[in-house]
């Protein structure tokens, strides 16, 4: 049963954090972006893979291939552009944020409701609901 709440802890965070992520991208990408067409926030996507009985959790990143070059400063003579930071940045930010989370938050509280909130999954599958 342990091993199940630890799992289940992973998937929740890496959930969490994938939608915390696309939020706050979409957020800065309509900030930064005057010229939109609407491509770049429609085709992004975020999902965290792997069960809850698994302890390889993995946030999978779909998205425009060009978002990447938005991201990075241009020259262009002697003028230099400003990066945007709509991917590395938020990318970066993400992955420090679910380090601290996976260390921090696994009390005996979280223990606690994790187990409850598996019990309640099971009761309601083995009931048929």
């Amino acid at each position: 049963m342990a091993d199940l709440v630890r799992a289940r802890f992973i998937h929740k965070v890496l959930n969490e954090e994938a939608e915390n992520f696309l939020q706050g991208q979409t957020s800065r990408i309509r900030s930064v972006l005057t010229d939109r067409t609407g491509y770049l926030l429609s085709h992004r996507s975020a999902v965290a893979k792997g069960s809850d009985g698994d302890f390889d959790g993995v946030i999978e990143f779909v998205h425009p291939a060009y978002e990447r070059f938005l991201d990075m400063p241009r020259l262009s003579g002697q003028q230099k552009a400003h990066r945007r930071r709509i991917h590395n940045r938020p990318v970066m930010k993400m992955y420090n944020r679910v380090a601290d989370r996976l260390m921090t938050e696994f009390t005996s509280l979280m223990q606690a409701a994790l187990k409850e909130e598996i019990d309640e999954i099971r009761s309601k599958f083995l009931s048929g609901t």
